[in-house]
C-alpha cells in the first residue's frame, strides 16, 4: 500500500542552538530531522490535568486508608496475641479487601494506570 505524500508543512521556530541539538539527536539515531521529529511528537504522550474535586477525594481516601491499615494491624496483633478471633478473621478479610477498593479509587482520580497504582 503507497504511503500519503507529504505535503503540509508546520512551521517551528527555534533558535540556531536549539537546531543543532536537535539536528545532533536525529543523526545519532539514525534519523533524517523530519522522521525524528515526527518519532518525537508521535511516542508523546501528555496527561491530563488532575481536576482539584479528584485531588481532595484522594487525599480524604487517603485517611480513609490510613484507618484501615491501622485497623488491620490490630486485627493481626490481636490474632498473635491469641485472642478469640473467630468473628475478627471475616472483619480482617472485609478490611482488607475495602483497602485494596479504597487504593484503585485513589489511582483512578488521579489517572494512574494499574500498573501504577498506589502500594
Amino acid at each position: 500500500m503507497p504511503l500519503d505524500k507529504r505535503t503540509t508543512n508546520i512551521i517551528v521556530r527555534l533558535t540556531p542552538k536549539e537546531k543543532s541539538l536537535i539536528e545532533k539527536k536525529a543523526a545519532a539515531a539514525a534519523m533524517t530531522l523530519s522522521d525524528y521529529i515526527r518519532h518525537c511528537v508521535e511516542r508523546r504522550t501528555f496527561s491530563t490535568p488532575i481536576p482539584e474535586i479528584n485531588r481532595l477525594t484522594y487525599h480524604q481516601l487517603a485517611k480513609v486508608a490510613l484507618s484501615l491499615s491501622h485497623a488491620i494491624v490490630l486485627i493481626e496483633a490481636a490474632k498473635i496475641s491469641e485472642q478469640n478471633l473467630s468473628s475478627f478473621e471475616e472483619v480482617r478479610r472485609t478490611t482488607v479487601d475495602t483497602l485494596q477498593v479504597v487504593r484503585s479509587v485513589q489511582s483512578q482520580l488521579l489517572g494512574l494506570k494499574s500498573s501504577e497504582e498506589l502500594l
